[in-house]
């Protein structure tokens, strides 16, 4: 092998090396994005069911009806607390949803959250929220609303 050939030969595995580098880098910066989004989301899902959470406590569902210009009542606190818990339920199993479809949950954990979900799905006044919920967001989210639908359907 002469010099020449050996020069040849060399710059070919560095090319080579370079591609895969490249690759490997490419591959690397995917992944990094993905969890970041999948960080974002379930942040803004964090704050979220924080704050419907909070609004479940009496004081501030009174201050939520009347500031909405109902009339607080026993019957009406208690179903702003139940509607406030049912969507917090509701971005919960989102939040699931957007990280499943992503690939950052599955196998035995989304099973396991999947049995959770139908059976809360399968009690009447979450069912009756569902329904509702997803009444109001018909073209909006179709994919999660048939995800729903057939956890839904399971119980």
């Amino acid at each position: 092998m002469t010099l020449s050939d050996f020069a040849t030969f060399t710059t070919a595995v560095s090319g080579i090396a370079v591609t895969v580098s490249i690759v490997y880098l490419a591959l690397q910066t995917h992944q990094s994005s993905k969890h970041t989004r999948a960080l974002l989301l379930q942040g803004q899902t964090d704050r979220v069911v924080t704050t419907l959470v909070a609004m479940a406590d009496p004081a501030i569902a009174e201050a939520w009806i009347a500031g909405n210009g109902g009339t607080s009542s026993p019957e009406a606190i208690k179903g702003v607390q139940f509607a406030q818990i049912c969507n917090a339920l509701v971005y919960d199993m989102s939040d699931f949803y957007n990280q499943n479809a992503e690939g950052l949950a599955k196998g035995e954990q989304y099973e396991h959250a999947c049995v959770g979900y139908s059976i809360l799905l399968s009690q009447p006044g979450m069912r009756a929220y569902w329904k509702a919920w997803r009444d109001a967001r018909e073209g909006v989210a179709p994919d999660f609303i048939a995800w729903v639908d057939r956890l839904a359907a399971k119980s």
